[in-house]
């Protein structure tokens, strides 16, 4: 029993020092992500329109990141023909204890190649895992989410 009551205090600790006093996390997080699709303007095409919005709190080390989308099924990778969509600017973390806010945006589209059903790709964005965002700093990931919302935007 006193190695269990020991083991809890020391998850506790462990737990409380992973957040600060406010509860964020001392690296950027992904606030929202969508996916969309629309119509480009005087045009038959249509395009599937990729936003993510992250946020520094300024609570850990400074560092370099940038935003990477990754295509998991492979339903919607051949509709845009891409598994991977990256950001080319990188970011600068807000040193600990600068008190600031970075709010960074990341938008990206590919043009969708080929028939599809938008119920289908409504459903794996929703439910199936199908898009993951990651921030990441060189080939290390500090964090990533999956992509669970989508809208239809086309012209109706």
């Amino acid at each position: 029993m006193r190695n269990f009551i020991t083991f809890i205090c020391l998850s506790s600790i462990v737990l409380w020092g992973c957040e600060n006093q406010n509860g964020k996390p001392d690296h950027p997080v992904i606030e929202e992500s969508i996916v969309s699709i629309s119509n480009v303007q005087n045009s038959d095409e249509e395009v599937m329109h990729f936003y993510v919005s992250v946020e520094d709190y300024g609570l850990g080390p400074e560092q370099e990141f940038g935003i990477r989308i990754l295509i998991k099924d492979p339903y919607i990778s051949e509709l845009i023909k891409t598994v991977t969509l990256e950001s080319s600017d990188t970011w600068k973390t807000i040193p600990e204890g600068s008190g600031e806010l970075l709010v960074v945006s990341y938008t990206d589209f590919k043009v969708i190649e080929g028939k599809y059903s938008v119920e289908e790709v409504k459903n794996l964005v929703e439910n199936e895992q199908a898009i993951i965002v990651e921030i990441y700093n060189d080939n290390e990931i500090i964090t990533q989410s999956e992509i669970t919302t989508f809208e239809d935007r086309r012209d109706k």
